[in-house]
């Protein structure tokens, strides 16, 4: 890259992976759980992710307790663990890719996007290098992996048609 062409100095933003945006609020009840081999079992599961906090000993309840206990099945408490993990999942790609587009498109607003846009448009003559017929109109990354910092050749100067080509069928447009 030119000395010239200084990196944006906002990073993007990283996804979210630390443990604490991630817990659960934790709802404990007692559930009385059959399993597999037909047995019973009481313990305190989490009803909104399905985490065990402890079993208990049948002889430490009252008749009362095992009464009001939750009944449910072992597949039920893995249900409960599936839809917990399957929608924080995707929450957390929305969010991510939610933080990830406003940044991107901020830097595509900068004049260090500007300054690289000329650059490649320069090196080209402003000639598409998709198709060399029509003017260049666009700017294409090849890769985000180093995008706010990328290097000049991992730019590409495109017109409007062969930019639509180079992004169909992409996940997220990137």
């Amino acid at each position: 890259m030119s000395d010239r062409i200084a990196p944006y100095p906002i990073p993007p933003p990283q996804p979210k992976d630390s443990y604490e945006e991630r817990v659960c609020k934790h709802d404990f009840k007692l559930i009385c759980r059959t399993n597999i081999n037909n047995s019973i079992t009481f313990a305190y599961h989490c009803l909104l992710c399905g985490k065990m906090d402890k079993a208990v000993k049948k002889a430490s309840l009252s008749e009362s307790e095992k009464q009001s206990a939750l009944r449910m099945t072992s597949d039920e408490i893995g249900d409960i663990r599936t839809r917990y993990w399957e929608g924080r999942m995707s929450r957390t790609r929305e969010e991510d890719d939610s933080a990830w587009w406003n940044w991107y498109n901020g830097y595509l607003r900068s004049h260090y996007w500007k300054a690289r846009q000329q650059a490649v448009m320069k090196r080209t003559n402003g000639v598409c290098e998709g198709c060399e017929q029509n003017r260049a109109s666009q700017v294409h990354h090849t890769t985000y992996k180093h995008v706010g910092r990328e290097p000049l050749f991992d730019l590409r100067a495109v017109c409007a048609d062969c930019h639509e080509m180079l992004h169909l069928g992409r996940p997220n447009g990137r």
